[in-house]
Formats: structure tokens, sequence, C-alpha cells
């Protein structure tokens, strides 16, 4: 497993959450914001993969598909929520993994990057909260079994990109999270992981596993034209 971090991007968050419901970026606006920064990890790691185009044949491109599906459960649960979720999506990926409509008549490559993002349904405001920052996490995974278990680690500060991310959000502050995984070569798994820290949980601290969140599932089609 090549556990190199391919890139660790920090940019300081305009996300922003006012009291008594003044809030510029709703819950809509923080998904929009973590795929738009996933996504365009994806398509900058995938030109990485493939950086010559050829000139003979249409441009490469990509095509987001946002809120494919979307859910609700509790914290404890996201695992099994997110897979749901995912699993419900699958035909419509196995559809773009087979288009063919955007080469002409040369030789389309798809690549298909599924991708969700989970936040807290309930947050209470807290100052220190806001314009928090926001970290992407990328790393190449010899099996996709490999990557739960890096993201439960991770997001749990149980490793060094954990603590790392823990110290850039600190309590009471709540992580708003996107994660994608990409095909890449020798059939690894290449992991965007975008995590968003913003204003935190509501509820008791007691009752965190079973705090409701809200999920939201899309897809990233990208396409390689070649003659051959």
């Amino acid at each position: 497993m090549n556990m190199k971090i391919l890139a660790i991007a920090s940019t300081a968050s305009l996300l922003s959450l006012f009291a008594f419901g003044a809030d510029p970026c709703d819950q809509n606006c923080i998904i929009k914001n973590g795929e738009s920064i996933a996504t365009s990890k994806i398509v900058q790691y995938l030109k990485t993969q493939n950086p010559s185009q050829d000139t003979s044949c249409p441009t490469d491109g990509s095509l987001n598909y946002s809120s494919v599906t979307q859910g609700q459960g509790t914290l404890m649960n996201t695992e099994n929520t997110v897979k749901s979720l995912i699993e419900s999506v699958a035909p419509r990926a196995i559809q773009l993994k087979a288009d063919a409509s955007h080469c002409g008549g040369c030789v389309q490559k798809n690549i298909v990057s599924i991708y969700s993002t989970s936040i807290p349904a309930n947050t209470r405001f807290a100052a220190q909260c806001s314009s928090m920052p926001t970290n992407t996490l990328e790393k190449d995974f010899n099996y996709k079994l490999e990557i739960a278990s890096y993201i439960n680690n991770t997001l749990r500060g149980n490793n060094q990109d954990g603590q790392f991310l823990s110290n850039q959000c600190p309590s009471p502050c709540s992580f708003y999270i996107t994660s994608a995984q990409t095909p890449a070569a020798n059939n690894h798994e290449h992991l965007t992981l975008t995590v968003q820290c913003n204003q935190p949980r509501a509820g008791n601290f007691l009752a965190i596993a079973s705090a409701p969140y809200n999920y939201n599932v899309g897809i990233l089609h990208s396409w390689t034209c070649s003659q051959h």
C-alpha cells in the first residue's frame, strides 16, 4: 500500500455560520463547497495520470452529477448509510463507465468517481468555529477495505493525518466530510478526503452517536480521448 500523502491542501474556509439564522452558507452551500473542492482535486489528479492529450481527438473532459441521491441517518451508522446510498447509484455509474458520446471517432476511456458528503443535520453556533480551515488528503491504496479503515482512524484522530485534522479543527467544531474513490493505475484506488471544519453538532455530547446526519452522494464522470 502506498501510504504517501499525495497532497494535503489547506485553505482558509469561506464558510461562516452566524447565530439567529443569519447564515450566508447553509447546509446546501457547505455540501456544494465540499463537492467542488473534492471533485477539482480528482480532476487535477487524473490529469497527472494522463498528462498528454491526443491532439487528433476531442479534448478530455469531465461532468459532475451532484446530489444523485440523498439520505439521513445517525453518526453511529454513517458507514452503512453511505454504503447503501452508494450502492443505489451503482446502475448510473455503470452506465457512465460504458458511455461513448464524447470522443467522436476516437476511443473514449471513462473514469467514474463516486463521492459522498456527510454533515450534521442539526448544529449550534460557536463563534470560534467560523472561518476555520478546509483540508484535503489524497492517498493511493491497494484495496478498498484499506480505505474504510484509514478514514475511520483518521476521523477519530488515531493516526498522524487524523491528529493533524484534529489540531486544525478543535472542539467544539465539527467535521463536514466529502470523500471520493477513484480507480487508479495498477488496480489501486485513489482516495480524496476533504474535511471542512465548521459549526458543532447540536445536542448533548453523550448523544453524539445518535446525532442525525445528512448524506449526499454524487458522481464525477471523467474521460480521455485517444486513437487507441
